[in-house]
Parts: structure tokens; C-alpha cells; sequence
């Protein structure tokens, strides 16, 4: 710097460091010596104290493309706790035995097979990481891994082990029937019954509210949507509300704003008490079990239970995804054509079919 920096002070070294650091971005964590604050006062600069969310012309200034993108998706707390060190080979955050095994063998299987691993060996590795990183209930996955090994108790599968099999439907014993697929999805009376056996909605006890929420996630654009409906015990729609979410990176944070939002609008209604309801089994249980939560969401998860508080005997479940038809209707439309709108007393014109279905049964 030309030997200026020498008869700065500490406050004029700062100024000086902030403008080099702008033009050189990508460097200026890492070469730079910087006061104790200087990175705390940094990072604030970047959030717009407000809205809460990353000012995005600032960060457009200083970093580049690729950095924004990845600055946009750190979620951000109205409550602006302090940062804390995490284990991020943990989802949660914290260290176990059985993370640090699967480190320590993905590095020596890593070194070992290095540059002589083959095209094949790497495509088959890619194939299989691909359905365990889908964005899937884990029933799925396994489903999805024993069909890929060829190891679902099929017909054809028992046959060759010798089962001796008669061409019989599983389900209810028709004859001619048994490798025919379209008859479970159509004239198969145990199907029939077993679809009429599925989850549904059920109102709350008299006095209470019903608070039923979904956020779900579209990976190509990392956006979601809020959808969530409020009903009373004769099932009566009594407010709801839906809104398209950006800047999301992953399911379980687009379940999290969900279930924080639909806390929100409660309060702001003031209506208590109320049973709230996700099928996000993930998420309720790591609101309710009050475990240590040290992932990235740690935040987001202590604002809901903090919201939580301020809403006496007023609880959180988790209720099957049939039982939570217009939540998730209202998501899908808020993520899809980016809907937004809030609604009491009456409900919208775009879920009066599934709202006369869900309470049919009542």
C-alpha cells in the first residue's frame, strides 16, 4: 500500500482495509490481519436490520455472483442471536461417533481409490448418492434403492427363489389377477378399502383451533411456498394464508419458515388456543423434543419455540400429508404461480372443492 498504512490508526486502517477489501472480495477474510470488530460491523452492514434479510445490492457490490447466491441462502433470525461454532459433517450440528466414522472413511477410501477409481466405479457412485440426497421421505429412498437392487418381493423375484406362487390378487385373493397391475388401481375391493382407511383431517375439541401448515421446495430455483389454513371444530374455515418463499436451500428450512410463519400470523390474529399441525415429522420432532440443535436452522428453531411460549396451551403435531390436503394445495399454489394473499372468515375461491372434501367425513 505504498507504506501509508504505517501512520494510520487502528479506525484508519479499517477505512483503508474496507476499501481494498471491496475491490478485492474473495480475499479480503483471508489476507488481511482485521480488528476484532471489523468483522462483526462487516457482517451487520450486510443485513438490512428492518426486514431482517440479506441486502442484496450490497452484496451484488462486493462479492460475486456465485458468493450471493450462496450468502442469500444462510437463513437469518428476527432475534439476531450471536453466531457459535458448528460440526457441519453433523445435520444437527453435533458430534457423534458414527459422523466421525463416515469421515474418516470417506477421506482413507478417498485416498486409496483417488485417481485409479474408474469411469464406472464413479457413475455408480453418483447414482447412488443421487437418490440418497433426494429430497424424498426416507421410506422412499429405501424403496427406491431395494427396486434399483432388484430385491422387492416381486412375483417374478420370489419365483426365482423358488417360491411357489399362485396367479392370485394379494390383495383379495381374485383369481387371474395376480400380476396385473391395474386391478389394485381399480376394481381391487381391498384397495378400495384401504384408500377409504387414509388419514383425514378431524377438528379440534370445541374452543380450539385447528392450524394446519406445509412448506414445500422446488431444488431447480431453491424456492418454496407457506401454506396454511385455521378452522374451528365444526371445520368451519376460519383464516388462512399463503406466500412464496426465495432464497431457500433446503426442505427442512422451507418446512421451518412454514411452521414460524404460521406461528406468526396466529399471533398477529390472536387466536389461541390452537393445535398446529406439519407433516414435516423432522421438524415437529426437533421443535418438541428440545434437544440440542446446532445446525444451520438453530436459530430458526428456537424462534418457533420462543413463539411458541407467548401462545398458551397452544401445541405442535405432526399429522399425515393426507390429513393435511389443503395446506399443501395452497403451498403448491403459492410456490408455483407465486401466490400471495391472507384471508379471514372467508375462505378463497381456490379451495372451496378441497375444503367440502376434507370436512365431508365429519
Amino acid at each position: 500500500m505504498g507504506g501509508v498504512e504505517n501512520y494510520l490508526v487502528e479506525a484508519g486502517k479499517e477505512l483503508l482495509i474496507k476499501v481494498v477489501a471491496q475491490t478485492l472480495p474473495s480475499y479480503s477474510m483471508s489476507c488481511f490481519l482485521l480488528p476484532k470488530t471489523f468483522s462483526l460491523e462487516y457482517v451487520s452492514d450486510l443485513i438490512d436490520s428492518e426486514s431482517y434479510t440479506w441486502k442484496e445490492s450490497v452484496l451484488e457490490f462486493i462479492f460475486s455472483l456465485e458468493d450471493c447466491e450462496v450468502i442469500n441462502l444462510i437463513p437469518l433470525s428476527s432475534r439476531l442471536p450471536p453466531d457459535r461454532m458448528i460440526r457441519h459433517y453433523d445435520s444437527k450440528g453435533l458430534f457423534s461417533a458414527k459422523s466421525a466414522y463416515v469421515l474418516a472413511r470417506d477421506r482413507i477410501l478417498q485416498i486409496n481409490n483417488g485417481a485409479s477409481s474408474s469411469t464406472l466405479s464413479q457413475s455408480s457412485s453418483e447414482f447412488w448418492s443421487s437418490i440418497w440426497k433426494a429430497h424424498v421421505p426416507a421410506k422412499v429412498k429405501v424403496c427406491m434403492w431395494r427396486a434399483c437392487s432388484d430385491i422387492l418381493p416381486t412375483h417374478s423375484r420370489l419365483q426365482t427363489r423358488g417360491v411357489s406362487l399362485v396367479d392370485n390378487c394379494v390383495l383379495c385373493g381374485l383369481e387371474g389377477y395376480g400380476l396385473q397391475a391395474f386391478h389394485a388401481a381399480n376394481p381391487c375391493q381391498k384397495t378400495i378399502t384401504r384408500q377409504l382407511a387414509l388419514p383425514r383431517w378431524t377438528p379440534p375439541s370445541p374452543g380450539w383451533l385447528k392450524v394446519n401448515v406445509d412448506g414445500p421446495f422446488h431444488v431447480a430455483t431453491n424456492t418454496g411456498g407457506i401454506g396454511m389454513v385455521i378452522r374451528d371444530f365444526l371445520g368451519h374455515f376460519v383464516a388462512g394464508h399463503a406466500a412464496p418463499l426465495t432464497h431457500e436451500c433446503s426442505p427442512e428450512q422451507v418446512e421451518v419458515m412454514a411452521i414460524l410463519s404460521a406461528v406468526h400470523f396466529i399471533h398477529d390474529l390472536g387466536f389461541q388456543p390452537v393445535i398446529i399441525q406439519s407433516d414435516s415429522l423432522q421438524v415437529v420432532q426437533a421443535c418438541n423434543l428440545g434437544s440440542p440443535n446446532l445446525s444451520i436452522f438453530r436459530h430458526l428453531y428456537e424462534d418457533i419455540i420462543l413463539s411458541l411460549e407467548d401462545l398458551p396451551c397452544s401445541t405442535l403435531h405432526h399429522v399425515y400429508r393426507e390429513a393435511n390436503a389443503i395446506a399443501h394445495f395452497l403451498a403448491r399454489q403459492a410456490l408455483a404461480p407465486s401466490l400471495s394473499d391472507s384471508w379471514v372468515a372467508v375462505s378463497p375461491d381456490i379451495i372451496p372443492n378441497v375444503l367440502f372434501s376434507d370436512c365431508n367425513h365429519i
